[in-house]
């Protein structure tokens, strides 16, 4: 509920907040979790949270950790979502490994295969 209002009020940092503690949660639905991590990636990406880069990492970080436990669960969009997790916390190989792992599952998926050219282009 924390996360909701503080989304109705603009507070991009206390909604991710919120969120990121929820995902810590073992109680919380496997669903739940790659759609934080789609939030946090969304809110970096329109430079909404206006954090610095270790800020960054760690929030990257403490929702990949439970990611990592259900990957068995992940889909390859969430594998995509790890991936882009992982590059934010500076681990473009393990970015490179979610990707590969996506594509493995889904080999039509664009947004594994942008990730690959775009890891292998930097």
């Amino acid at each position: 509920m924390l996360a909701h209002a503080c989304y109705h009020t603009g507070d991009a940092l206390g909604e991710i907040h919120a969120f990121i503690e929820r995902t810590q949660l073992s109680s919380v639905s496997f669903y739940d979790v790659p759609n934080t991590a789609n939030r946090l990636n969304e809110l970096l990406r329109g430079y909404a949270l206006g954090i610095d880069k270790e800020q960054k990492r760690s929030f990257a970080l403490r929702i990949l950790a439970p990611l990592e436990k259900r990957r068995s669960d992940a889909s390859a969009d969430d594998l995509s979502r790890m991936a882009w997790l992982a590059i934010h916390a500076g681990q473009e190989a393990k970015g490179r490994e979610y990707a590969e792992a996506g594509l493995k599952m889904d080999s039509d998926n664009l947004h594994c295969q942008k990730l690959l050219v775009r890891l292998n282009h930097a």
